[in-house]
């Protein structure tokens, strides 16, 4: 019976024994030191929403007596003032996210005078290798040759040392909308009660924020030859999100902008370039995702210009075809009550009525976008082509394509 006693009285004492080994190996699972730690949670410091006034009430005019040529320094408000006054400048500040963060663009115009439509686009300067932009355009600098008939057209296409500025936002201003709409007495058409005093747009360029990071110039061009001109408000909206993650940004990869802010002719460049395109290199690599963005508007306002003719574009990579449509808009009826000025053209019609090649008076021009393979970026080679451009025959008969691209991707 002791004997027994004895035994178990053992037996527990080695349960204790193995019981308190096990809590006090547990009890160091986690501690510095363990092989397994938990990963800290990183914290992205949140800075809230912001709202970027770019332009506020801005003249943008055809004046050589106010706005000689050559660069002139910024103004009070930080404006610079380029081609006569028809390009405007400014350097923009934003806080430095951590945080993802959507960007909108938001637009007013008026007329300050001018009572045509006119072309017109906003767009962020791109970081070119060899320095070169509409700011040191003005200053004396000159674009980098190119082969050919692109010569006659520089600074359009991205080479190895130089790209295009990126075009945020194109648009078409409406006949006279503003400074004609009241004290005018222009007859007002069937189911309009009064003029808008003004136009305004707004799209979502969150996709282009790696451009504008830190700082940035962003620029308006308007094709405007009246002393008056327009008068434009811009700003940029910033809503940051809540979640606690770390940005996502898109790089940007400019191809091709034929809009000629400055020292650039009329670009009847798709007609030199029928058969092949125009074609611009480019080396991505892409991890994830890569997207085209493609915006084009054609131009020449006469009977059978290209304004008023279907052409159409062909993009291709790699000498593949990747997108070809007819770009046209037959609702421009839906944008009369912006166009006070705008003239009759018979048959009941009045000029910003009739379809045009992918605009009308009065609104914004929003880009196509195309899915890319990731695999085709690594040298490729990107081609522009509208097979019935036509030549730019004279002042009165101009012709031209207003095309910009770029690819985004992350």
């Amino acid at each position: 019976m002791l004997v027994t006693l004895h035994k178990e009285f053992s037996m527990s004492k080695r349960v204790i024994f193995s019981l308190l080994m096990v809590f006090l190996i547990f009890s160091c699972k986690g501690h510095k030191g363990d092989d397994n730690p938990q990963p800290n949670k990183k914290d992205y410091k949140a800075l809230g929403d912001a709202t970027i006034e770019v332009f506020k009430n801005t003249p943008i005019v055809f004046d050589s007596k106010k706005v000689p040529d050559g660069y002139n320094a910024p103004d009070a408000n930080g404006v610079i003032r380029l081609v006569n006054g028809r390009l405007v400048l400014k350097k923009i500040e934003i806080p430095k996210y951590e945080r993802n963060v959507s960007v909108k663009l938001k637009v007013r115009l008026v007329s300050g005078g001018d009572p045509y439509d006119r072309s017109g686009s906003i767009f962020i300067l791109s970081d070119s290798k060899d320095g070169v932009n509409p700011i040191s355009i003005a200053k004396g600098s000159k674009y980098p040759g190119m082969e050919g008939d692109l010569n006659k057209y520089p600074g359009i296409i991205k080479l190895e040392d130089y790209e295009p500025c990126v075009e945020a936002m194109r648009f078409m201003t409406p006949f006279g909308v503003g400074y004609y709409s009241e004290g005018y007495n222009l007859p007002l058409p069937a189911g309009i009660e009064a003029w808008e005093k003004d136009v305004k747009w707004e799209c979502d360029i969150t996709y282009l924020y790696s451009l504008l990071e830190d700082e940035a110039y962003i620029g308006c061009w308007i094709d405007t030859w009246v002393k008056g001109g327009f008068l434009v408000d811009a700003q940029l909206e910033i809503t940051e999100s809540k979640e606690n993650k770390a940005m996502e940004k898109y790089k940007v990869l400019p191809l091709i902008n034929t809009c000629p802010y400055i020292g650039q002719n009329y670009p009847d460049v798709f007609y030199h370039y029928k058969k092949n395109g125009i074609e611009v290199k480019a080396d991505i690599k892409a991890k994830t995702e890569a997207k085209l963005y493609y915006t084009t508007t054609g131009h020449g306002g006469y009977p059978g210009g290209d304004e008023f003719t279907k052409r159409e574009n062909i993009i291709s990579l790699n000498k593949k075809e990747l997108h070809k449509f007819t770009p046209w808009i037959d609702s421009c009826k839906e944008y009369r009550k912006w166009n006070p000025t705008s003239g009759d053209v018979g048959g009941g019609l009045s000029s910003s009525d009739l379809s045009r090649s992918n605009w009308c008076p009065g609104s914004i021009v929003s880009p196509i976008v195309i899915p890319l393979d990731k695999g085709s970026l690594t040298d490729g080679t990107f081609s522009f082509a509208i097979p019935k451009a036509q030549k730019a025959m004279g002042d009165n008969m101009l012709n031209f394509w207003l095309v910009s691209s770029y690819v985004v991707y992350r």
